[in-house]
């Protein structure tokens, strides 16, 4: 199993972890986070889905189709 990230500024992959129905959607975590080839962006993998995170966008969960791409 894999820790959440937090207290850090990208704790909000964290937090949209945490928002309401999100964490039932992607399930446990099966990386850590890790960082883009860009060197800014960030993502981590769950069992149902990613989060990823940028300055420019936020978090942002994808699952289904799209994340099998």
């Amino acid at each position: 199993m894999y820790n959440i990230v937090r207290g850090s500024k990208l704790s909000q992959i964290s937090d949209k972890y945490n928002q309401p129905g999100i964490k039932n959607l992607l399930g446990q975590a099966t990386t850590e986070e890790q960082v883009c080839i860009d060197g800014v962006g960030h993502y981590q993998h769950f069992q149902g889905g990613s989060i990823y995170w940028s300055p420019a966008t936020g978090a942002h969960e994808i699952h289904g189709a799209i994340n099998a791409k």
